[in-house]
Parts: structure tokens; sequence; C-alpha cells
């Protein structure tokens, strides 16, 4: 996959994402553990279960993320609705589980 792939299922506007920047994982891995209160391991596989089933890198899907969720970047807000509330929608269903 490219860096930035516009095939991919949400549209994929962040031109500047670099893929599988383990930095920005990391940031998301600790934004589930905290969230969802589960180990290093589960956040990872999340992470990585949902760049699958989104069709995107998951350094792209960390990003949005942080930088969407967790920053309320109003550049990735604009650049990534369908994303953003396709992860919003996955949190709530894994806190109310």
């Amino acid at each position: 996959m490219s860096e930035h792939d516009s095939s991919d299922r949400f549209g994929g506007q962040l031109g500047h994402v670099v893929a599988h920047d383990p930095a920005m994982v990391e940031r998301a891995k600790g934004a589930l553990m905290l969230r969802l209160g589960v180990g290093s391991p589960e956040a990872l596989g999340l992470l990585l279960s949902w760049s699958q089933t989104a069709n995107t890198d998951v350094g792209h899907l960390s990003e949005v993320l942080v930088r969407g969720l967790c920053r309320g970047d109003r550049d990735v807000v604009r650049a990534e609705p369908l994303l953003l509330r396709w992860l919003e929608t996955r949190l709530r269903a894994m806190e109310s589980s």
C-alpha cells in the first residue's frame, strides 16, 4: 500500500501520513489501553484488526485515532469523517461489551 492510497475504503485524505509510524501506533495503543482497559497486546490486536477491516494502513488508522478522536484535530476531522465515525462506532461497541 502506498503512503497515500486514495483507493482505501474511507478515502484516505491525509497525504502526509507515514505508513507504520511506530510512535503514532504506540500512542494509539496507549489511548486504547486507557479507554478500554486492555493490555498492550490486546490494543495492538485491535489496531491491526481494525486496519484490516477498514482496508487502511495501521499507521494511518493510528494517526486518525490519535489526532482525530483524541485531540480533535480539525484537519483530520475534515479529511477523514467516515473513518472517524467508523472508529467511534467500534470504540462504543467495545465499551458497552
